[in-house]
């Protein structure tokens, strides 16, 4: 389903940047899709908004001190 191809999508966009914490919860969400439920899919996804905005601001630090 859908679930299963976006959280596969992340996570590996998410690992080939580095950003461990945002492809495991993705890793969580792709499990969560391929079974079919989403039990558990909301606090999965609340930890990942928050490691995707910590990964997001570090990268765009990270780009500005190349700059």
């Amino acid at each position: 389903g859908a679930l299963y191809r976006n959280a596969h999508a992340l996570k590996n966009s998410s690992a080939n940047l580095g950003t461990v914490r945002v492809a495991e919860g993705s890793r969580q969400l792709e499990a969560l899709g391929r079974e079919g439920g989403t039990d558990g899919a909301a606090d999965v996804l609340g930890r990942l908004q928050r490691d995707y905005g910590q990964a997001r601001e570090q990268l765009l630090a990270a780009r500005d001190e190349e700059s």
